[in-house]
């Protein structure tokens, strides 16, 4: 389910950034690059918007996701 589309840095750029509900999806085994560090820190739904409204999730991008989830799951 398409959620929100939004541009990341109108202005400078046209990249339209958008943002999708997913479901019935299964975790896949991760195989990073060797150089690449990734820490995966799974957070519950109330937790993530806790991290929303207190600023330590602050990218445009997960912000606009989780509220907009948010408001579409509240609503349906």
């Amino acid at each position: 389910t398409r959620l929100v589309s939004f541009f990341s840095t109108p202005g400078v750029c046209s990249e339209v950034c958008q943002i999708f509900l997913a479901s019935g999806l299964e975790k896949p085994q991760q195989k990073p690059a060797e150089e690449e560090v990734v820490a995966v820190a799974p957070v519950g739904w109330e937790q993530a918007l806790k991290m929303v409204w207190s600023g330590e999730i602050f990218d445009a991008a997960s912000v606009a996701g989780i509220l907009a989830a948010d408001s579409y799951l509240k609503n349906s």
